[in-house]
């Protein structure tokens, strides 16, 4: 009777401890939608510390950093014709992509910024990746304009 009592005790203590490490987690399985269509999708498991925000742009394209777990990655590209890919590292879960376009005198020349953001949930590496055909009104891009691509390797 004293091990069935145990038993019970034990099983009882793994439903509460597994319940509350679910009720910690938060699930999101939404997409983002860039310029272009890009999605991404993911799961976190915590709101990130606003005071660690990790800021990229263009002029970190190939640069491999290092980000703390809780980070939220923020990506601000330069140019509506970029088109973001989907993350596909456990390491970063993809938040949102916002486009601000920019009026402009000059029709076609994709004048504002897509941002996307991220959060870094859990260490290992991931690469955020970017790409475009475009760079101004039917202005094909060279091989160093169209690729956009940093390593994050979260701890």
């Amino acid at each position: 009777m004293r091990e069935r009592v145990s038993r019970l005790a034990l099983g009882a203590a793994a439903v509460a401890t597994a319940a509350a490490v679910l009720t910690g987690c938060a699930s999101s399985g939404g997409s983002g939608t860039g310029a272009g269509g890009g999605t991404g999708g993911g799961t976190t498991s915590s709101a990130p510390s606003p005071s660690h925000t990790v800021r990229l742009d263009s002029t970190d394209n190939g640069k491999r950093m290092s980000v703390p777990k809780g980070a939220t990655v923020v990506v601000t590209l330069d140019n509506l014709y970029w088109h973001l890919s989907p993350v596909s590292s456990p390491a970063l879960a993809h938040a949102k992509v916002v486009v601000h376009p920019k009026k402009s005198r000059i029709p076609g020349m994709g004048t504002g910024t897509v941002v996307a953001t991220y959060h870094a949930v859990a260490a290992g590496r991931a690469v955020v990746t970017a790409n475009r055909t475009v760079c101004g009104e039917a202005m094909a891009c060279s091989p160093a304009q169209s690729h956009f691509h940093v390593t994050l390797i979260v701890h």
